[in-house]
């Protein structure tokens, strides 16, 4: 059995050869282009992530795995019933063990040595982080490898299998919009269980598709299958009851709890009500609100909301649940909601008194760790294993680089008092007391580089509009740094705001300046 998986694996290696050192060359161009550039440029994310040649490299890439993988299915095909290795006496678990041996030496071999050589490079020792190298490979595998086979072993030619690819993508564009459109969806915490019953289905079939296909060859059957999974994606995403969920995931308060977060509504009129986008046939209602009792090291998020509005001439109006979006921090008292409303619904209830009740979904979580980090002009060592560096075109840039460890998100904070930046000609110094804010997403990134990058800069500053963002870290500006954050509770916040005219708070629309939260309804 072993003489034969080896054989095969041998004819294999013999007739595609050339294809394997085509792969190879693009994948050792695209690991020495990802290092040079990370050396010329100072860590600088522009450079490496956003390079024409880098995004065309990191694109063949998996490409070449996918076409090497096409070509070595292809050669015994199991589509149909007259492919030669039928007539030979091979056992189609020997044969389906050798394409399995070929794909792993050929592919999953050279993406392993790929990310263990910029791991070295970006300053890593790769032994420290194999956990992380094996769930990349196990990530790739699950994610493109398996489909990618389950597509090559229904298909019989290059071109079907394009037209196959095409067909995925267009259905999953499609798959995005429609699940979107799913009343109640989107707040965080309730997409958990359709999202992994949809992945174990979906992998569970594509495992099924390629045994099936080398044990029966029973085509028809096997395309059906697959096709069938696209009516069942959607389907499991449609019959959740999410409202039952969002009532479990952030249940009610008891009567007289106190809770770690106060909401009001703040009465005082907006100074401004410029600052909304345009949106066709849309309006946006800009809620000023008045927040209390974030302890310091704590954060809390925004899940989702609800927002229902009784207007006195007796029109009612229901969001639905939708997902939130913000952070509420301490040391921020003030904060707003954005509601955009269809213009129709709010020409109709302008001009007389509302009643708006606002629903929230939040999570309250702490950080477990607090420390304290001085930039440096020389590199310098962040949480997480980071490696942080200022950009040599000196315009205050720092990027911390991240080896794969798991996904974790990081604050960061510094006073007024301690920035060391001085302000440009066009800005005035911060206001004593002032305390900025900015986050650091160290994201898993389980694409070809195992090497995350992130800008390290502050950009909250409360209700200051501070217009030069970047470069507000200089050597010697000491931060503060949250990590290790751990939920410790969610629960539902209603908030009601009584006797007021929508047309007071109409924003003017023009392009975005950020900051609050907001919701998205129709």
């Amino acid at each position: 059995m072993r003489n034969q998986i080896l054989h095969i694996f041998k004819n294999d290696l013999r007739q595609f050869w050339r294809e394997i050192v085509l792969m190879l060359a693009i994948v050792a161009t695209y690991g020495w282009h990802a290092s040079r550039h990370a050396e010329d440029s100072g860590f600088s994310v522009s450079d490496i992530a956003f390079s024409f040649s880098f995004q065309i490299l990191s694109l063949l890439v998996p490409l070449s795995f996918l076409f090497l993988i096409l070509r070595a299915v292809h050669a015994d095909c199991p589509v149909g019933d007259r492919q030669f290795w039928v007539t030979r006496p091979y056992d189609w678990r020997q044969l389906l063990a050798s394409k399995l041996l070929f794909v792993i030496t050929f592919v999953n071999l050279p993406l392993c040595l790929l990310q263990v050589f910029l791991l070295w490079r970006a300053g890593f020792w790769p032994p420290r982080y194999i956990w992380g190298l094996l769930e990349f490979q196990l990530f790739w595998i699950a994610i493109f490898f398996l489909p990618a086979g389950a597509l090559a072993v229904v298909t019989a030619s290059l071109g079907q299998l394009v037209l196959a690819v095409l067909g995925v993508l267009l259905y999953l564009i499609a798959f995005g919009v429609l699940v979107n459109k799913i009343p109640n969806m989107g707040v965080e915490g309730t997409t958990d269980i359709p999202w992994w019953v949809t992945v174990i289905v979906v992998y569970a079939a594509a495992l099924a598709v390629v045994l099936w296909q080398y044990a029966r060859r029973q085509t028809a059957r096997s395309r059906a299958v697959l096709l069938g999974l696209a009516v069942v994606g959607p389907s499991i995403f449609a019959v959740t009851p999410y409202r039952t969920i969002i009532a479990h995931v952030y249940p009610a308060p008891a009567a007289g709890e106190q809770l770690p977060l106060q909401l009001a509504f703040d009465p005082a009129k907006p100074a401004s009500l410029k600052g909304g986008y345009p949106e066709k046939n849309k309006v946006h209602i800009f809620l000023p609100l008045l927040v209390s009792g974030v302890a310091e090291g704590s954060k809390v998020s925004e899940g989702g909301i609800l927002v229902r509005i009784d207007a006195a001439n007796g029109l009612h109006w229901d969001s639905g649940w939708r997902g939130g979006r913000g952070e509420l921090l301490a040391n921020r008292p003030r904060n707003n909601e954005i509601l955009t409303l269809d213009r129709d619904i709010y020409e109709r209830m302008k001009s007389v008194p509302v009643k708006i009740h606002l629903t929230y979904g939040l999570k309250v979580a702490r950080a477990t760790e607090v420390v304290r980090v001085v930039a440096r002009s020389a590199p310098f060592t962040f949480p997480g294993d980071g490696r942080c560096s200022f950009s040599p075109f000196g315009n205050n840039e720092v990027v911390c680089l991240f080896p794969p460890l798991t996904t974790q998100i990081i604050l960061l904070s510094a006073k007024s008092e301690e920035i060391t930046c001085k302000p440009g000609e066009d800005q005035k110094p911060l206001p004593a007391g002032t305390v900025a804010y900015g986050w650091v997403w160290q994201m898993r990134t389980f694409g070809l580089n195992p090497i995350s990058a992130s800008a390290l800069e502050l950009s909250d500053f409360g209700e200051l509009h501070v217009h030069n963002i970047r470069g507000n870290i200089c050597p010697g500006t000491p931060l503060t740094i949250y990590t290790g954050w751990q939920d410790s509770r969610r629960f539902r916040s209603n908030l009601e705001i009584g006797g007021i005219h929508l047309e007071d708070y109409k924003l003017t629309d023009l392009p975005e300046e950020g900051g609050g939260f907001g919701i998205l309804a129709p």
